[in-house]
């Protein structure tokens, strides 16, 4: 009889394929497809109905599994985020490539900073009285999501509170 070696604990909250918050809410055996096998049962934090059953022996979806950030590493994130070089592009199709590639990235300061001249650019935009591309927009709203996705839950705020509480510490 083999022994699983598990990485997280029944109560953990972690953040899965930095798509938001779950807590585990067990670690059982189920039949899936015929075979047996451990699962850690994730539970939506911010979906009540959204559950996750992760094979616990499947590493490339454990490690897809990590920690919620600390108070202190969403200030060195947003601290960072100071000195990040994200760059306007005047062109909108290179701007949308650059764009897409930050958000891949899954780099949570550039992706303030991305936010951060998006924020800047649609203001701008408003006061000369003209329209932003809709892809800006999406990628605004993209990062947005992420962030606040990775923030609300260490931060105990509400996700539509975030930008806000980035702000004031910009």
């Amino acid at each position: 009889m083999s022994t699983l070696n598990l990485s997280h604990t029944q109560g953990e909250y972690v953040v899965y394929k930095k798509k938001g918050v779950y807590q585990i809410t067990d670690i059982r055996k189920e039949k899936m497809c015929g075979f047996l096998k451990t699962y850690y049962v994730l539970k939506s934090v911010y979906d009540g109905n959204a559950s996750v059953y992760v094979p616990v022996d499947h590493e490339e979806l454990t490690s897809q599994m990590e920690h919620v950030l600390s108070r202190e590493e969403i200030a060195d994130i947003i601290e960072k985020s100071k000195t990040e070089d994200v760059q306007w592009i005047a062109q909108s199709a290179e701007r949308s490539e650059y764009l897409e590639e930050i958000i891949a990235s899954e780099n949570l300061s550039r992706i303030i900073a991305m936010h951060s001249l998006l924020t800047e650019k649609k203001e701008e935009a408003l006061r000369n009285k003209s329209k932003t591309f809709a892809h800006d927009e999406r990628m605004l709203s993209c990062a947005q999501k992420i962030v606040s996705e990775a923030f609300a839950f260490s931060l105990g705020i509400d996700k539509k509170q975030v930008m806000d509480y980035i702000a004031e510490k910009l």
